[in-house]
């Protein structure tokens, strides 16, 4: 074939010369030019040089193995974007998730069939060279265009964020399942099923992609867009779903006790599911029973989550309206509900349909899609904010599901009484090395009459603690000197288990929301304080003790 028709050059890395002739004589006669290279520190430079459209990389190189060259590939901005391919006769699911963190594509098993390798080098040359027309003609496509162009180039960014936090959650799966025997089933259901779901919206993306590249009508690029970006945001439902049961069940979301009011957070559930069911004639009906002013206190992401899978759920198994949403109040007790006319729950699904992946049989709005884990979420929830979760059920009738939740320790307070509590004579220890911040907190402790005891070191927090055990409040910055905030203040929980702890931190950013997970604290202020989260924090702990 002249040179002058091949648009594709692929680099193989491999020590066997007789495999590698092998790959090159194969590829060469199906069109695509090769460059070769036998060991790692070749394979680099050479890559580096001929910047090449696909790299068919072994494991096992004399000099550094696979591994390592495809992490290297994909830390320089000038090779992250080859797509890598590993060649090795290593087959263990062990090698594949490896070769897959380090950035690869795909995985072909050593010996080599000629059928998979060229189909996989082409579905990947396929994609790659996809990408690249869709950015070369994005200058020339109108206004419209240019930003379904934009929100495919965005989805293609999030499917790489999304791969990473899917390794995080199937790695954090690993180490639950390990702890406890018998959970591999658990495990397989939630590959299966998460794992359909991907190839599903993938699949879709790709198709569509190869349509919009065949196609020069705008009409129908459009159209092909819109699919794309309708699968890539059910790829980021299924695997946000699974990210939330993950951090609902391992007890990773902490509980964040704050005033919500309960008409703004029903009115919120209903319009966001407004348009949706619109479009399917269902009418969303609120009633609550409480003032519009009516407050209480729990987590409001929480609530809004466990109201939004519940109407969600009656949505997708409901022919009709209307579907109704309220709350009610008796005592230090919080009532919401949703009722809905659809086809009921079945006999044989009563038992478990709070578990994780029970889905009914079919759905009312023609979707087929879902992981079976809502229900299962919201259980998670409900048991978290410490109320509890029950339903009534009838086939062809309808379903309504209850959840109570507790207001607070002396039922529901308005907000003249939030603001004129008081404790005299209450300490709290303080771990601050920031006079600013710390001034700032201690103002606000001493409006409410708490005294502040200040350490300035983890250290100090932890030997002022032993020296005033009656202490029932801990607020520490995580990150103080010579010891910091979280060893503290795991200390001191180890010393007294019954403890109240509070993270003082800056931002509530993912570094933040880690080392907060792992302080095992209670709950967290910001930093600087704000008074209302401060005055809602000694409500919450010192009402109750």
């Amino acid at each position: 074939m002249p040179v002058s028709n091949i648009t594709e050059t692929i680099l193989i890395v491999d020590d066997t010369q007789s495999v590698s002739d092998f790959i090159q004589y194969v590829l060469e006669e199906r069109g695509y030019r090769t460059i070769t290279a036998n060991n790692g520190t070749q394979g680099m430079v050479m890559a580096l040089e001929y910047r090449p459209d696909l790299i068919l990389l072994d494991i096992m190189l004399p000099d550094v193995d696979g591994y390592a060259i495809c992490s290297q590939l994909k830390a320089d901005r000038k090779t992250r974007d080859i797509p890598v391919i590993f060649l090795s006769a290593l087959n263990s699911q062990f090698d594949k998730i490896k070769a897959f963190k380090c950035g690869a594509v795909d995985f072909v098993t050593k010996p080599i069939q000629i059928e998979e390798l060229t189909a996989r080098v082409k579905s990947h040359l396929t994609i790659s060279t996809l990408n690249r027309a869709l950015q070369s003609s994005k200058k020339d496509l109108e206004t419209l265009v240019q930003e379904r162009t934009k929100e495919l180039e965005e989805s293609n960014k999030k499917l790489v964020e999304l791969n990473s936090r899917l390794e995080k959650t199937v790695g954090d799966y690993r180490i639950a399942q390990e702890k406890a025997a018998g959970e591999d089933e658990f495990r397989t259901k939630l590959l299966s099923k998460l794992s359909h779901e991907i190839l599903n919206d993938t699949n879709i993306i790709v198709g569509f992609s190869e349509l919009i590249k065949a196609t020069d009508d705008r009409d129908r690029q459009h159209e092909y867009a819109d699919c794309i970006t309708d699968s890539a945001g059910s790829l980021v439902s299924a695997i946000t779903t699974v990210q939330e049961y993950n951090n609902a069940i391992t007890g990773k979301c902490a509980v964040d006790i704050q005033r919500v009011n309960v008409c703004s957070a029903l009115q919120c559930v209903c319009q966001k599911y407004a348009d949706r069911a619109r479009r399917r004639n269902i009418e969303i009906v609120v009633n609550n029973e409480n003032s519009d002013t009516t407050e209480i206190f729990t987590d409001e992401a929480m609530l809004v989550s466990i109201l939004t899978k519940l109407v969600g759920n009656s949505l997708k198994f409901s022919e009709k309206g209307p579907i109704e949403i309220g709350a009610s109040s008796s005592g230090s007790s919080a009532v919401f509900y949703v009722r809905d006319t659809g086809i009921g729950i079945s006999g044989d699904l009563l038992g478990d349909v709070l578990e994780p992946f029970v889905r009914g049989p079919k759905t009312c709005d023609n979707s087929s899609k879902g992981l079976g884990l809502g229900l299962a979420i919201v259980k998670a929830y409900v048991k978290k904010l410490n109320g509890e979760l029950w339903f009534d059920s009838s086939p062809g009738v309808g379903t309504i599901f209850y959840f109570s939740l507790p207001t607070s320790s002396n039922g529901i307070i308005d907000a003249d009484s939030l603001a004129a509590m008081r404790f005299d004579g209450t300490s709290v220890l303080v771990g601050e090395d920031e006079d600013v911040s710390f001034v700032l907190l201690n103002e606000i402790l001493r409006k409410y009459g708490v005294k502040a005891l200040r350490a300035k070191t983890g250290k100090e927090l932890f030997e002022l603690y032993r020296q005033n055990p009656d202490i029932s409040l801990v607020i520490s910055n995580l990150k103080l000197p010579m010891m910091s905030g979280t060893e503290a203040m795991k200390l001191i929980r180890k010393m007294s288990p019954s403890i109240v702890t509070v993270a003082h931190i800056p931002y509530f950013s993912a570094e933040d929301k880690r080392a907060f997970a792992d302080s095992g604290c209670d709950s967290y202020i910001d930093r600087p304080a704000n008074e209302m989260q401060v005055r809602e924090l000694l409500s919450k702990y010192l009402l109750r003790s």
